[in-house]
């Protein structure tokens, strides 16, 4: 055993630091931020020493980190064996007996998560002497003073006119959008966007002499999305027929990547699958005819400069074309200023408009679509 005694701590003043975080985070996440940090570091010239080099310093349950500066040899990372941060260009200025340092860095994604941290500003003086350090304590209720794991929180599925589908049975043309957002665990803020990549991958179902096997061949990637929010459309080239196709996060180093909600039926690899038909033969919609008062068959093609007689039953037929059959029926949208000008200012609000439906005659893949509307004022 050893025990200690007749320790003696000699003080001095003279020696003298100060932190501050710059935009008071709550704590260090590995969102590409750069984070900036000012120390005054100062030795009194009645101490007969003088400033040799500047330090900052982060101890957590995680890892801890030791930056420093000194006028000889600048800026570096004197300790940083995870490689938690990257120091970005920080500047130091002289003043009164020592430095105002301005330090940048960005944290990685290797820094494991960790309730707090405390980041202390000191020094070495010329004479060997550590001053008492100013001191920080980054603490969030709830813990996450770090976090790194990340994941999908929200997923929308949309076809190719923006209208949300289901993941089990989804229906589009070639063109589909994916909806989103990507946040670290818990928190509102979201992974470095150059820390992962976005997938988009499709399933083959293999079956050699009775063995099946399934592989996914990807058809679509992009880098991460600033802020985390992504709309992303993807052409699905010369895709037809029912498909399934799965969404991830790919290429997240150092944290997880956590499993979207359970209302999205993860796979194991913490994707999104879904199965999606696709009609390659999207609907055209011909021409739209108005029928000159007083005829039966006198049909003129309404462009945006024909000039229609107002009538309280005006006719209008509508000619569509779809595979392999067009829909039932088309919904007309339209709007009288006199009648439909809630609020009087002359625009056609998208709440104002009056809608009538069309009956078709049933044909095929060319039908007929005919009804009347009220444009008499």
């Amino acid at each position: 055993g050893a025990a200690m005694s007749n320790l003696v701590v000699s003080t001095s003043s003279g020696y003298d630091y100060s932190i501050s975080l710059v935009g008071n985070p709550v704590g260090l996440y590995p969102n590409g931020a750069i984070y900036e940090i000012t120390t005054t570091h100062t030795v009194s010239a009645l101490t007969g020493s003088a400033l040799v080099e500047a330090r900052l310093t982060f101890e957590s349950d995680t890892g801890n980190v030791v930056l420093g500066y000194s006028d000889t040899l600048l800026f570096s990372e004197v300790s940083d064996v995870g490689d938690l941060i990257a120091l970005e260009s920080s500047t130091a200025t002289t003043i009164a007996d020592g430095k105002e340092i301005t330090w940048r860095f960005v944290v990685n994604s290797n820094w494991e998560d960790t309730d707090e941290v405390r980041i202390y500003s000191g020094s070495i003086a010329s004479n060997g002497v550590n001053g008492l350090p100013g001191a920080v304590l980054l603490a969030p209720v709830g813990g996450n003073a770090v976090e790194n794991d990340a994941g999908i929180t929200t997923f929308e599925l949309q076809n190719s006119i923006g209208v949300a589908q289901s993941l089990t049975n989804a229906e589009s043309g070639q063109d589909i959008n994916l909806v989103g957002e990507i946040r670290l665990q818990d928190l509102p803020y979201s992974p470095d966007p150059a820390a992962y990549f976005l997938v988009l991958e499709l399933k083959h179902v293999n079956n050699t002499d009775g063995n099946i096997t399934i592989e996914w061949e990807e058809v679509a990637n992009r880098s991460g999305t600033i802020g985390g929010d992504f709309n992303w459309n993807v052409d699905l080239g010369s895709a037809a027929g029912s498909e399934t196709y799965r969404f991830a996060i790919r290429g997240y180093e150092g944290g997880d990547i956590l499993c979207p909600p359970t209302v999205y039926n993860p796979d194991e690899t913490c994707a999104i699958p879904f199965d999606i038909t696709i009609d390659t033969y999207e609907p055209n919609l011909l021409d739209i005819e108005v029928l000159s008062p007083g005829t039966d068959n006198d049909w003129r093609l309404l462009l945006d400069d024909t000039w229609v007689v107002p009538q309280e039953s005006q006719e209008i037929r509508m000619n569509s074309q779809d595979l392999p059959n067009p829909p039932a029926t088309l919904d007309l949208h339209y709007w009288v200023q006199h009648d439909h000008d809630a609020n009087s200012d002359g625009i056609p609000d998208a709440s104002e408009y009056a809608t009538i439906t069309l009956q078709g005659d049933g044909e095929a893949p060319t039908a007929n679509y005919s009804g009347v509307c009220n444009d008499y004022a």
